[in-house]
């Protein structure tokens, strides 16, 4: 999982549940290193009070997109919608297990074992599922 700082965005196009691709522009997938993914959060509102909706996403190579990450939901959103890369609860809590796998001298955690907040195996960035060998 690859991570940005201050990575916002707008879709180009309206993005239905069952769409695979992301249309973003090609600027903004410039600044995506795509050897990896990222979550990235679509909103219904720059200001986090209105929010009201959300969806997580997962964008891999060619912009493919993996729909309603962490417990949410995959919805319609049209163009212009907010979407933007920030740490998410799930990949908050998997990394919190592993760190207290790791102290807790435990012993290695089988493949899959270590999951997001969706019960997503977690890779690094090489695809490799992590464990706490």
């Amino acid at each position: 999982m690859k991570y940005i700082n201050n990575w916002v965005t707008q879709l180009t196009a309206p993005l239905s549940v069952g769409a695979t691709v992301l249309p973003i522009s090609p600027l903004a997938a410039s600044r995506l290193d795509l050897t990896g993914s990222y979550w990235l959060t679509l909103t219904n509102s720059a200001n986090p009070i209105e929010q009201t909706q959300w969806e997580i996403i997962e964008v891999s190579a060619g912009l493919a997109i993996a729909r309603g990450k962490d417990g949410t939901t995959a919805q319609d959103w049209p163009a212009e919608t907010l979407i933007y890369c920030a740490l998410t609860a799930g990949q908050l809590t998997a990394l919190q297990s592993r760190i207290e796998v790791l102290e807790g001298g435990g012993g290695p955690v089988v493949d899959g074992a270590l999951t997001d907040g969706a019960g997503n195996a977690l890779t690094d960035e090489n695809s490799n599922i992590l464990t706490g060998a």
